[in-house]
């Protein structure tokens, strides 16, 4: 397997690619990089954007439990340097409809 050269056709810098950096942009990252705090702050922002009333119970919940209830899935983006296959999740928009609409 190849290194990634410092920008590269196709990735920013050399730690991963245009579309993993636009996922990050729209709300998605991998499992690793979601904190409890960036979760809570993710539904809180969705229920604000959707006009539902967010009663805060879900910080109630442990960042595991948090992360398999409201997020799901959502894409897989080349990342670091020999442009491994990462898997990139977001919020799961009925998931929290469900919870608290």
């Amino acid at each position: 397997m190849s290194k990634v050269a410092y920008n590269q056709k196709g990735y920013v810098g050399c730690s991963m690619s245009e579309r993993a950096a636009r996922a990050y942009d729209s709300g998605e990252k991998p499992k690793s990089r979601w904190t409890k705090k960036a979760m809570l702050d993710a539904i809180e922002e969705y229920c604000d954007e959707s006009g539902i009333a967010y009663d805060g119970s879900a910080s109630a919940l442990k960042k595991d439990e948090l992360f398999s209830r409201f997020f799901c899935w959502t894409s897989w983006h080349h990342t670091g340097k020999y442009a491994n296959a990462t898997d990139f999740y977001g919020i799961d928009e009925d998931a929290v409809m469900e919870a608290f609409a």
